[in-house]
């Protein structure tokens, strides 16, 4: 090449390169939203748990990195707050500050779990990027504001479990539906829409995002009547269905198809008649809870069909009759069985089932004949097989599954009373490190106390009497100290 040519090429290159952009790098947050943040930390800060928002410092510290918040890698803006839980629900907090309304590119907000009380802030409306809002498990109470439904962009509202008292009437649930029609989740469980059954169909019937909804949840809303079966033709995309402790008196036909549901909640619905055992059948089913409904009869899926069912939760406490199909008369009489058999495709087994006054056996190839399955919760049941109690505690609140790491409040108390449990108490119930009580009395249990008892270094109080236990109480273990 000549020298001239060698000369304009590598000039060209260097302008070429002086003029490209630096490599992109992820951007430092605004100072802005870093005041912003720390005021808004600060004016709950004496409700915060020890060692919540720590890493929220005002020491020049790049609040893109901070706890429970997620930033945009060039503009460098807040673009997501999620501080679920992160101070005592117990308490009143008080409103929001204001300085959250600073946060002007935040997309999602996630305040749940929180001491948060009085009204929903009508600023939120000034937040034009948001598109998933969570204020649930909070105190939040009065009128759901009208500024709240101008926020035609939202595709994700969660209110429920706000035990303040939040009320949808001026404006109601049919301007919410028809106004907010981006929407493809909304909880509001514990609302007050006061509104009949037929009317709440029609209106989601109206709203041109229905077959996009994957999320309702209408639990205890005050919701009377039967839905209108046609409702659930359009929903076949919706994977979370809760219409809990509201007086539908029917099951809702069409149920089995929606093929995409992953979660049923019809606990107490004044349910009456046959609960469809096509429903058990749904591809995708994993929790069905259908407890308190006193004069619902669920009929089973035929047991040539079970291996189809993949059930993992099901809550059958407080029904009228649970039945396999025909009984054959025996002497004494047998309650009705539920089956359980895993599942070849994926593994999938019937790990927890509530029940009351029926009769359950297992009998999956991995288990002998009657022996329950891991992980049942067996408060209030009057179950027969044998006693066994495996693995850690999962809690369970409105059907999301929380590991327990540090059990409080009631949930670290097993209540298995007054069943027909037979054998003997195994040496793994030792491995319930922070179960504080427990209650295994008026059974058929026999055999020695296990020695594992004194592993148990934070049970407070237990009863194993009615049974045909031996031997003496083991000694606590003194904890280990590293």
């Amino acid at each position: 090449m000549p020298h001239g040519h060698t000369t304009i090429f590598l000039i060209t290159t260097l302008l070429i390169l002086l003029t490209q952009p630096p490599p992109a790098s992820a951007a430092l947050c605004h100072l802005n939203e870093s005041s912003a943040l720390l005021r808004f930390k600060q004016n709950i800060q004496s409700f915060l748990f020890p060692g919540a928002l720590s890493s929220w410092q005002g020491n020049g510290s790049d609040c893109c990195r901070w706890e429970g918040i997620t930033c945009n890698n060039i503009t460098g803006f807040v673009i997501e707050l999620q501080i679920s839980n992160v101070a005592a629900q117990d308490t009143f907090i008080g409103s929001i500050d204001p300085s959250l309304f600073e946060l002007k590119q935040l997309q999602l907000l996630d305040l749940s779990y929180n001491g948060f009380n009085g009204s929903i802030p009508n600023r939120l409306v000034e937040l034009t990027h948001l598109t998933h809002l969570d204020l649930s498990g909070c105190h939040f109470s009065g009128q759901i504001p009208e500024e709240l439904l101008e926020m035609t962009w939202l595709i994700s509202l969660n209110l429920s479990m706000n035990d303040g008292g939040l009320q949808l009437q001026h404006p109601n649930f049919t301007e919410l539906v028809r106004r907010l029609d981006q929407l493809q989740h909304l909880q509001l469980n514990f609302v007050e829409v006061n509104m009949s059954s037929k009317d709440v169909s029609t209106v989601l019937l109206s709203s041109p995002s229905l077959h996009k909804l994957q999320t309702l949840s209408l639990g205890w809303c005050n919701i009377f009547g039967p839905l209108l079966d046609k409702l659930f033709l359009h929903m076949q995309s919706l994977s979370y269905l809760d219409l809990s402790g509201n007086n539908l008196q029917e099951v809702p036909k069409f149920l089995d198809n929606l093929t995409s549901l992953n979660f049923l909640y019809l606990a107490g619905c004044g349910l009456q008649g046959n609960f469809p055992p096509s429903i058990f059948l749904l591809p995708k089913l994993e929790r069905l809870y259908i407890s308190s409904n006193r004069e619902l009869t669920v009929l089973l899926p035929p047991r040539n069909l079970t291996r189809n069912v993949n059930i993992q939760r099901l809550y059958l406490s407080s029904i009228k009759e649970l039945s396999d199909g025909p009984l054959v008369p025996s002497n004494p009489p047998l309650l009705p069985s539920l089956e359980v058999k895993s599942n070849p495709m994926n593994g999938s087994i019937l790990s927890s089932c509530i029940s009351s006054r029926n009769f359950v056996r297992n009998f999956s190839s991995d288990n002998p004949p009657g022996l329950i399955p891991e992980d049942y919760m067996l408060q209030g049941s009057n179950f027969s097989g044998y006693f066994t109690l495996h693995g850690e505690i999962v809690q369970t609140i409105k059907g999301n599954d929380r590991p327990i790491t540090n059990i409080e409040g009631p949930m670290n108390i097993v209540d298995m009373s007054n069943n027909y449990f037979i054998g003997e108490i195994l040496e793994e119930i030792g491995r319930l490190k922070y179960l504080r009580g427990l209650n295994v009395s008026i059974n058929h249990l026999k055999g020695p106390i296990p020695n594992s008892f004194g592993n148990l270094l934070q049970l407070e109080w237990f009863d194993l009497s009615q049974n045909q236990l031996s031997g003496l109480i083991p000694e606590r273990k003194k904890e280990r100290k590293i």
